[in-house]
């Protein structure tokens, strides 16, 4: 250890360092080596914390609780400084209470700046990720400014047409592979209740396919049911299937409908047509235009009014009972915007 040695006392740093000699009256051939003391001093500094270390050596199945390594500092005694610092990629997801330990030092926790230890899989592997020691803890900096610090598993909306890194993909129901990679989020999956409920198993296991579709919440997220989504049949929807409110992963629905008769309802309308007859009247000679006889034996022809007899035109109305069915668009206002999940 050389860089922790050193004193923010110019006048205390004369022999603070073995490997860098700056003693007042010192020998002039030593000048050469204590600048180049000081040299690999700072490089030691910088590698330990560049990401340049690795932990852990090892790969197991599943996650690790202790994570070790060598540093090119090495730090000595069995308690680190406080506010020494590593950066390390991390080879491997941490097991919940993970420990930390650098070079002969004890093993000592990794907690959340909170002071918190950290939740399993908080640090993924291939990421680099700084640690300060507190006197107690390795400390693991800017967790919640990470831009590593979306949880695996997590589903954002994107802007772009493709996944940001490989720590993210598409959600459009795509198969992954286990194997060592993406154990954190078989893990995951395999906890949810249903297991794996966008299909697949522990060995390869389906992504949400969120194409063409709207998210909803569990009905009974937090324990009790809302009731706002329960059993619905939507087989013959353009999704398919019966959504069931509280099953994670249960899926339907349609964008268009047709209605069935039995859906519109059948029904009757009333109409009333009022026709009160009507008669037709004319002119004609003698008694409705036909001539008489007379009381004095003349014959009448005389003009006279007369009426033809009342009638009806017999209009008659038809009634349908049933409505047609008619399609219509079933969607909501909508904006089409791609869905990544965090795989890594």
């Amino acid at each position: 250890m050389t860089f922790y040695a050193w004193s923010t006392n110019a006048a205390a740093n004369d022999v603070a360092d073995g490997s860098v000699n700056w003693q007042e009256g010192q020998s002039p051939g030593t000048v050469n080596g204590s600048g180049r003391g000081m040299m690999a001093a700072l490089a030691k500094f910088r590698d330990d914390n560049s990401g340049l270390l690795k932990a852990p050596a090892t790969i197991t199945a599943g996650t690790t609780a202790t994570y070790v390594v060598i540093s090119n500092q090495v730090l000595t005694g069995l308690t680190p400084i406080t506010g020494q610092a590593v950066c390390l990629t991390i080879n491997q997801a941490n097991a919940a209470s993970a420990t930390l330990k650098v070079d002969s030092t004890n093993a000592f926790p990794i907690h959340s700046p909170s002071g918190t230890a950290l939740a399993a899989n908080t640090l993924i592997a291939g990421t680099p990720y700084q640690f300060t020691f507190s006197g107690t803890a390795w400390i693991l900096n800017n967790q919640t400014t990470s831009p590593f610090y979306v949880p695996i598993g997590a589903i954002l909306p994107y802007a772009g047409g493709a996944a940001p890194n490989s720590s993210f993909a598409l959600c459009f129901g795509q198969l992954l592979t286990t194997g060592t990679t993406y154990t954190a989020l078989r893990d995951i999956l395999a906890a949810t209740s249903p297991a794996f409920p966008y299909g697949g198993n522990a060995t390869a296991f389906n992504l949400p396919d969120l194409r063409g579709r709207v998210l909803a919440a569990p009905d009974n997220l937090g324990g009790s049911a809302a009731n706002r989504i329960g059993t619905v049949d939507t087989s013959t929807g353009t999704d398919g299937g019966t959504i069931v409110g509280s099953t994670i992963g249960s899926h339907g629905g349609t964008s268009n409908w047709t209605q069935s008769t039995a859906q519109v309802g059948s029904h009757t309308h009333t109409a009333s047509v009022t026709d009160p007859g009507h008669v037709h009247s004319g002119l004609g000679n003698g008694a409705f235009g036909v001539a008489t006889l007379g009381a004095n034996g003349v014959l009448d022809q005389s003009p006279r009014a007369s009426n033809t007899g009342s009638a009806t035109t017999g209009i008659t109305v038809g009634i349908s009972t049933t409505a047609a069915a008619n399609a219509m668009a079933w969607l909501q206002p909508t904006i089409i915007i791609p869905y990544i999940i965090r795989v890594l």
